[in-house]
């Protein structure tokens, strides 16, 4: 039986303090640029203070739509208050064929797992939120 080939690392971004929309949609540049390019990415919200939230034009958000056409998992560790731009955040990047899963920060390693794991199927009951 042949060995299987463990996933690559994630890409981790990591948010902190008080976000502007503008700084946030400018992260999908870097994840866009990336090299080489990963196939999953950890965001990491759960040190948010602040979110300056506003439903972005299409054109603020193109790079984020060719990044997920890109990746084809992406968790976020946040806290409640961001559940909001999580769900928005999601549904954008399932227009591609990104799966997208919620953490709380206490499931961060849960997070990482389901990022690493080679199994395709569904999230583990209690594990995430989507």
């Amino acid at each position: 039986m042949a060995a299987q080939v463990p996933r690559p690392e994630p890409m981790i971004l990591h948010l902190r303090g008080h976000v502007r929309m503008v700084d946030f949609l400018a992260t999908g540049g870097l994840a866009d640029q990336a090299s080489p390019p990963f196939s999953s990415i950890l965001f990491d919200w759960s040190d948010i203070i602040s979110w300056s939230f506003q439903p972005p034009t299409k054109p603020e958000v193109r790079s984020w739509l060719v990044v997920a056409n890109s990746i084809d998992r992406l968790a976020i560790v946040h806290h409640r208050a961001w559940k909001r731009q999580a769900a928005w955040f999601a549904a954008l990047l399932r227009t591609g064929d990104c799966r997208v899963r919620s953490y709380h920060p206490h499931d961060y390693d849960r997070a990482l797992d389901w990022l690493m794991d080679d199994n395709r199927g569904a999230c583990n009951p209690g594990d995430c939120r989507s």
